[in-house]
């Protein structure tokens, strides 16, 4: 399943029933619809995003081969774009672990929060780790 959080939320949208009047397509039928249902449940899906400070995988790739513009390369997950806090993986085998499959299917490693990381990891391994978060040095940035 494709976790891009904007057609997510089409999905989801979609599913509940959300439609334009009374135009009659089934729940889950939206991509058939020809009433104009798709082009509504994205703009409620680009305002839901907006609201959320969340990015969508294609934003996040046009900002890369853009040079970042924007946004810093590390303020979004790359996997599921919501905000991403500054951490690194408690080891670059658990790193590679987690990631070799993400790497292999998108052809680079890319930068992703804790919670995707985790589940990389789950799927990637089998195991449920418990994860410590410890502070590691200091930043010199201001934080806003």
């Amino acid at each position: 399943m494709s976790t891009d959080p904007r057609a997510a939320i089409i999905r989801a949208l979609d599913e509940c029933g959300a439609q334009v009047g009374d135009c009659g397509h089934e729940p889950g039928d939206v991509d058939q619809c020809d009433n104009g249902c798709a082009a509504l449940l994205g703009r409620y899906a680009d305002a839901i995003l907006a609201a959320l400070d969340v990015r969508t995988p294609e934003f996040i790739m046009a900002q890369r081969d853009a040079g970042w513009p924007d946004m810093h390369p590390e303020d979004y997950c790359h996997q599921c774009g919501r905000r991403n806090m500054s951490w690194c993986a408690a080891s670059r085998d658990d790193w590679l672990t987690a990631t070799s499959e993400w790497a292999s299917r998108t052809g680079r490693e890319g930068i992703c929060c804790p919670e995707c990381f985790d589940q990389m990891f789950r799927d990637a391994t089998g195991s449920k780790p418990i994860w410590m978060l410890t502070r590691w040095g200091v930043s010199d940035e201001t934080v806003s």
